[in-house]
């Protein structure tokens, strides 16, 4: 596929579609605007033709009040989200993969994602997984790179295999390094402000037959019914029309930037059957009637854009549909059609042997499982698979060399690397030796050994492990962060 020519085409689009939503935030400002008009008249008993007075700053009281209810609305949904990433992956269900996990299947991703990072140059994003979600799904979040998270369901880790979840992972990459999060968050935040118009109105409607009073028989409402009730009606129809032509904006928004994500991951892994077979397998327990990608949580309808798939089947298809069709998507990655997958549940051997033969080097070991699995291996072809699988790269390099893999994955662990990777051994009795056997009595021996370690990687090496302790770094608690920059 032409990738390069795939991406200029979506960004023009999503362009032109992020204006069109500021266009609909307007064309409810003039509807409301026109209704309370309409309202006005009646109440006036004015007549329909002629001219018609309305007080001072009427119109621009309506269009301060609509534009308030919306901007309003938006910041209090980011105010939630003020988080990032983190809050995102809280509001669908997610639970946090520790860095030093040892299940298999949660190392295998955290392997993948770490290829990914160091392959986009950017800080390795904190994992989440949907662990009640048997769907085929995933999604990133966040507001910058360096706070990003990827989201996977259950369902994905137990039916895709590496190059498969390479595919996915390498997808929602492409939405971490072209602003997609950023402006999915943003959506999120403008469909709730937009909604606030609907529920400002309900709030009338429920104000005006509420805390009523009764004298001789008669009802006596809180407020002037006469006027709050239509107003009220009013508002919450025009909310609606706003939230529809809303979803349908980002309905679109977010189709063209599936588009882009999918380009992209062919470009970062030059490998197209990855994320092609990942779809091929969406659709082919869509075409079993599975529940392929559908996410059962209270809150997927909000944040089906977000996703690699849909969340919902779609009532009008094209229309509010937040993803492509996977026919079409597979049709720009392949430039033809081709047939839909099984996605059998994998049966992922914890491969003893590997464990047994590399007791030395558990990271190494655990992620050997992916060339292993359903078969089984002997012992001494462990060190073949281990360099096929690895190769020469700075990642193997890396992987290869336990004392700095443990510490990669270890939060405890994390900030002696950093002290490492700042550390000069070229003087016996340096200063900064000095230094960490005076404030760091127990962890100088360890530094030191790390430092060691690093010194026999190639130089390129360094920056890599930056971006591979990352997430290690942010499970420290706010006083150990202080500690270690202080140090």
């Amino acid at each position: 596929m032409n990738f390069f020519e795939q991406q200029d085409h979506a960004r023009r689009q999503t362009r032109r579609l992020v204006i069109f939503f500021a266009l609909a935030v307007l064309v409810i400002v003039i509807a409301v605007n026109v209704v309370m008009a309409l309202i006005f008249i009646t109440i006036s008993g004015q007549a329909w033709s002629g001219e018609h007075h309305y007080p001072k700053g009427f119109f621009a009281a309506n269009t301060i009040i609509t534009i308030g209810l919306i901007i309003g609305g938006t910041l209090i949904e980011l105010f939630n989200l003020r988080d990032g990433g983190d809050a995102v992956a809280r509001m669908a269900g997610g639970t946090l993969v520790l860095s030093d996990t040892q299940a298999s299947s949660h190392r295998r991703l955290l392997n993948v994602v770490e290829e990914m990072a160091l392959a986009s140059g950017i800080a390795c994003p904190r994992v989440y997984i949907l662990q009640q979600e048997e769907a085929l799904n995933a999604f990133a979040a966040g507001y910058n790179p360096n706070e990003a998270v990827i989201v996977v369901t259950r369902g994905l880790l137990e039916r895709f295999t590496r190059d498969e979840l390479q595919g996915v992972v390498a997808h929602e990459f492409s939405h971490i390094l072209n602003g997609d999060m950023r402006l999915n968050v943003r959506l999120i935040g403008l469909l709730f402000g937009i909604q606030m118009i609907a529920g400002f109105g309900q709030n009338l409607i429920q104000l005006c037959f509420a805390n009523g009073s009764s004298q001789r028989g008669a009802y006596k409402p809180v407020v002037p019914i006469q006027f709050f009730l239509p107003t009220g009606v009013a508002l919450y129809a025009i909310g609606y029309i706003g939230l529809f032509f809303g979803r349908v904006i980002k309905s679109a928004v977010s189709r063209q930037r599936e588009f882009l994500a999918d380009a992209s991951a062919v470009q970062f892994t030059r490998n197209p059957d990855g994320l092609g077979n990942a779809l091929r397998k969406i659709g082919g327990l869509s075409r079993n009637g599975f529940i392929e990608s559908h996410i059962q949580h209270r809150n997927a309808e909000q944040l089906s854009h977000l996703f690699l798939s849909a969340v919902r089947p779609n009532l009008l298809k094209g229309f509010f549909a937040t993803h492509p069709p996977l026919s079409e998507r597979l049709r720009r990655i392949y430039g033809r059609d081709v047939t839909m997958l099984e996605a059998p549940c994998l049966v992922i051997n914890e491969a003893v042997v590997v464990r047994h033969a590399l007791p030395e080097i558990p990271y190494v070991a655990t992620a050997l499982v992916d060339a292993v699995e359903n078969r089984n291996l002997a012992s001494e072809n462990i060190v073949a698979i281990a360099k096929k699988a690895y190769g020469t790269s700075t990642l193997a390099k890396i992987r290869l060399c336990p004392e700095i893999d443990r510490a990669v994955h270890d939060p405890h662990a994390a900030p002696m690397l950093v002290y490492a990777l700042l550390f000069d051994p070229s003087q016996e009795r340096s200063p900064q030796e000095h230094c960490l056997i005076e404030h760091l009595p127990h962890q100088a021996d360890r530094v030191a050994k790390l430092a060691a370690a690093i010194a026999r990687l190639p130089a390129n090496a360094r920056l890599p492990l930056i971006d591979l302790v990352a997430p290690a770094l942010r499970q420290l608690s706010i006083a150990d962060r202080k500690a270690m920059l202080a140090q």
